[in-house]
């Protein structure tokens, strides 16, 4: 009976124990062996190049937190890839220079740009520095030192260099140096960047030769025309003095009417060619430099009330009002009196000659909201067309319709 009792209890411990390896195989095989197995599975998928393959969810909540852990991981280095694939091919096509060397020069990346201004393949660049395949003889010694100094600084530079290729050929170029640094803060690489500026600099040279021939060109014809406009208004002085002689018969009575009235008529148009010479002399006056001509704070009130005064004949002769209306308390104006005089006589030379008999002109000084002084001259003569307003400070420009071509005028007003 004894043995019967030993027998069955050993039985139960044997099916007790089997049953508690059994449910404990199943236990360790659903949180341990079957997630273990899903991630040598997925590290096999990445390794064959499904790069899109993930870790499902867990229950265990550790191999859960592992596994979007490990997603994101992933995800984070598809990105990276992604960006660095896009960032390949910027360089790889970009129409710029791109190296990466050490912080002594030797090179150990140079994107085709490089290699075809160099001329050479990236076998023969690598490792080497760019001095011993771009060195120019008309490289400054300075420019170079600099350069330099800042990588062995740390620090960013930008600047013009000039190098020479397999082909011989001297090229400047814009250039710009990015030390890289690592995590003490010693530099391991330095990113070079440069553009081909020859043709921009050339162009640029043409244009500043192109511009001080323009000027030179501009200055001997305003200085011609100050020569010659001082040699012509000398006989023009004696043409009109001769005949206001003659038309007053300042001395002795002229025996043929006719003769009088000729005379006037050389007076009015010597006259008038007399004008258009001493306008062509305030153009070249006006085009000197402004150290000649002396600028200065004057009374800008002052000079609008000379020049209605120089001009009051012409508007008394017309019954022609000419209102001025100041505003500005005395305040001074910094400028050339020249440009100001010139100014002020052209508009209101303008008014009166397109205004009609017994009209008004207004002329108002005065400043604005940002205080600026505000000269305006007002009239109510024929005016303007809308589409010729944008042409008005064109040289010589003339409104093309009739009523202007009645009047006399050079079209510098």
């Amino acid at each position: 009976l004894m043995l019967d009792i030993f027998l069955a209890t050993l039985l139960l411990v044997i099916f007790g124990f089997s049953a508690l390896i059994i449910a404990g195989w199943g236990i360790c095989r659903r949180y341990v062996t079957d997630p273990i197995g899903t991630f040598s599975h997925l590290i096999a998928r990445l390794r064959g190049g499904e790069r899109s393959a993930r870790l499902p969810r867990f229950s265990v909540r550790e191999f859960d937190r592992l596994a979007r852990q490990w997603n994101a991981l992933l995800n984070f280095r598809q990105s990276a890839e992604s960006h660095q694939q896009i960032f390949s091919t910027i360089i790889e096509n970009v129409p710029v220079c791109i190296e990466i060397a050490m912080p002594d020069g030797r090179i150990e990346y140079a994107n085709p740009a490089y290699q075809r201004m160099c001329g050479r393949p990236l076998m023969e660049i690598v490792g080497k520095t760019p001095a011993q395949f771009l060195r120019s003889e008309n490289m400054d010694p300075v420019v170079l030192a600099e350069a330099e100094e800042h990588i062995h600084t740390g620090q960013t530079w930008q600047g013009q260099v000039t190098s020479r290729g397999r082909d011989g050929e001297e090229k400047v170029f814009d250039m710009f140096l990015q030390p890289i640094k690592n995590r003490d803060g010693a530099v391991e690489k330095v990113v070079a960047v440069r553009q081909d500026i020859t043709e921009r600099i050339q162009y640029e040279q043409e244009l500043l030769h192109a511009k001080q021939k323009s000027e030179a060109a501009d200055k001997a014809k305003s200085d011609f025309i100050s020569r010659l406009s001082h040699e012509l208004r000398t006989p023009f002085n004696a043409i009109i003095g001769f005949a206001s002689i003659i038309h007053n018969q300042q001395m002795g009575r002229v025996g043929n009417p006719s003769y009088i009235e000729f005379a006037s008529l050389i007076e009015q148009s010597a006259n008038g060619l007399l004008t258009t010479i001493n306008t062509l002399i305030e153009l070249s006056r006006l085009d000197q430099p402004a150290s000649k001509r002396g600028d200065g704070t004057m009374d800008p009130a002052s000079t609008v009330t000379r020049i209605v005064r120089k001009l009051s004949d012409q508007a008394e002769a017309r019954n022609i009002e000419v209102l001025v209306h100041d505003e500005l308390d005395g305040a001074g104006l910094l400028c050339e009196e020249l440009h100001l005089q010139t100014l002020v006589e052209k508009l209101l030379s303008n008014a009166l000659k397109f205004s009609h008999n017994g009209d008004s002109i207004g002329i108002t000084l005065k400043r604005d909201d940002k205080h600026r002084i505000v000269l305006s001259v007002r009239d109510t003569g024929i005016g303007m067309a809308p589409d010729d307003i944008a042409h008005i400070t064109e040289p010589f420009f003339q409104a093309a319709n009739g009523a202007t071509r009645d009047h006399e005028g050079l079209g510098v007003g």
